[in-house]
């Protein structure tokens, strides 16, 4: 009888220090690494069609500390531009601090999953949504 009671208790305690701990679900901090491309963005809810074809280029590039920002211009879409800051996320809010400027920007995770990463900013009235998908 004493055989089975430990049993027992073993067997609770077991399955209660396995309860759910929701660590399935991915933080924002987790979601966010890797390399993201441009694909959309609007001002005020509508749509932009005023990019230009070498905007579809450009990327950003999160790792745990640091966000690498390349643009694309010209004619023939060089890199025109690539920015190093550090990034920090607390809940849906994104803040980055560019390199060498103390420019801090702080925006809005509107969308993260494994493919899309949707940032709002907004500015002098206006909302502006960058939309990027997961490479």
């Amino acid at each position: 009888m004493k055989n089975l009671l430990y049993l027992f208790l073993a067997c609770t305690i077991t399955l209660t220090s396995c309860g759910s701990d929701d660590d399935t679900e991915s933080s924002n901090e987790d979601l966010i690494i890797g390399t993201w491309k441009f694909t959309s963005s609007s001002t005020n809810g509508t749509t932009d069609t005023d990019n230009y074809a070498c905007n579809f280029l450009g990327t950003l590039e999160f790792n745990n500390t640091t966000m690498i920002s390349t643009y694309y211009d010209g004619d023939n879409c060089e890199t025109s531009e690539t920015d190093i800051a550090t990034y920090e996320i607390d809940g849906n809010q994104i803040t980055v601090t560019y390199s060498g400027e103390n420019d801090t920007y702080t925006a809005t995770i509107e969308t993260l999953d494994n493919n899309t990463l949707s940032i709002k900013d907004v500015a002098d009235g206006d909302v502006y949504i960058d939309t990027y998908t997961k490479l």
